[in-house]
């Protein structure tokens, strides 16, 4: 199932983070895809390069760097 049946219903702000080279789905076009059609107008996505491992590189990229998804979130809380 794609995210992008629903992603013109989300209007929150929207930080995204996909692995470019995903092995497992047709990246970058699918992300992409996702992220163009998200209804929100305060979005951005950012590709993690270098990997094809979307569970290994991808699921753990925000533990591994927090900063740009913290400094995202920030403008909108507290």
């Amino acid at each position: 199932m794609s995210g992008r049946i629903w992603a013109p219903n989300v209007r929150l702000p929207v930080f995204m983070w996909q692995v470019k080279d995903d092995w497992l789905i047709n990246n970058p076009s699918d992300g992409q895809g996702t992220f163009d059609a998200l209804g929100s107008t305060d979005k951005e996505l950012h590709w993690i390069e270098g990997t094809t491992k979307h569970c290994e590189d991808g699921y753990h990229w925000f533990g591994r760097h927090p900063e740009k998804a913290l400094a995202y979130l920030a403008r909108y809380m507290g």
